[in-house]
């Protein structure tokens, strides 16, 4: 059979059955119930403000039956823009699976396009960490998740049932919105480590113009100083979540952020907070407001550029803020 499945990249023609395909195998397993139709699709490989992607295809009797998107992404290191991809919704039909795919559409989508890239990097699951390490990929960290229960008994039932989340509305007075993105100071200066490059056009294109998910903004400013969060609230039948996306600004004011993550909390109700630590931040500041440690998701590095080799795989050279993540 192996002889008879043709790897090549995406074409156009190729859409409703590449979303058919995510559909049928994701569905059941996912955390976000997202249906993933040709509006999803342009929002995501289409319309992304860091160019195109690079998509490999398995096809066996004019049926698509595997895919490998990398997702395009630009980061920033002392000034310098990298060219940088994540592979992301990749799938093999279960009948297919076993016969070394995965491994045939990474490999051709590396060799094929190594000289636009600098850097890909991955947050893969238990599952598939394995074959990440096997085509090279260097473990670099857990992330450092930090988890605030608020509703306890909920809490139990919601991680038993970790699956189905749909967004939650949100009052006017938290959405993202155009106005806001315009208020934000941009001009901060994040030295040498490894961040998404945050301008109007990526707020508006990542969080404000999602065609499926919900997104809070919000800015805080006390004495001249400004800090900014970005998060998401979702719900299944069991509680509803609360998710610091993203968060940036001046940090003599974190613990204000804090606070105010608090009240959010509690106004939507929310069975537990979630937030990641970046900027080498103190334990001690999400300690002292309950905040426990969740080492939970792995981050994984393929350096292609061998300037980034030994920097890429240092866990406190990257700022990592789940607006990296392509499913929340």
């Amino acid at each position: 059979m192996i002889n008879e499945i043709n790897i090549r990249t995406y074409e156009n023609k190729d859409k409703d059955q590449v979303l058919d395909l995510l559909n049928r195998n994701f569905q059941i397993q996912e955390h976000m119930k997202l249906n993933r139709d040709s509006e999803w699709w342009e929002w995501k490989y289409e319309r992304s403000i860091f160019g195109k992607p690079i998509i490999y295809v398995a096809e066996h009797n004019d049926k698509i039956i595997g895919v490998r998107p990398f997702w395009p992404w630009q980061l920033s290191n002392g000034g310098q823009v990298l060219t940088c991809y994540q592979p992301i919704d990749s799938v093999v039909d279960k009948e297919y699976r076993g016969l070394g795919l995965f491994t045939m559409l990474t490999k051709n989508a590396l060799v094929e396009n190594k000289e636009k890239m600098d850097l890909v990097f991955n947050f893969p699951n238990e599952q598939s960490i394995r074959g990440n390490l096997k085509l090279g990929w260097t473990f670099v960290n857990k992330l450092n998740w930090y988890v605030k229960i608020n509703k306890f008994y909920t809490f139990y039932k919601l991680i038993k049932n970790y699956s189905g989340f749909e967004s939650c509305s949100l009052q006017a007075e938290d959405l993202i919105s155009e106005d806001k993105i315009k208020k934000i100071d941009y001009s901060f200066d994040a030295g040498n480590i490894f961040r998404t490059i945050k301008s109007e056009e990526f707020l508006k294109w990542r969080f404000l113009e999602h065609p499926k998910i919900r997104y809070g903004l919000n800015i805080i400013n006390r004495n001249g100083k400004e800090f900014i969060y970005i998060f998401a609230l979702n719900k299944n039948n069991y509680g509803r979540e609360l998710i610091i996306l993203d968060y940036f600004g001046d940090l003599e004011i974190f613990e204000h952020f804090i606070k105010e993550v608090d009240y959010i909390s509690r106004k939507y109700h929310a069975t537990y907070t979630l937030i990641i630590k970046k900027y080498n931040l103190s334990n001690t500041l999400f300690f002292k407001h309950f905040y426990i440690p969740q080492n939970k998701k792995n981050f994984v590095v393929l350096p292609i550029n061998q300037e980034y080799e030994y920097l890429s795989k240092q866990y406190e050279n990257w700022e990592i803020c789940l607006g990296m993540h392509d499913s929340v």
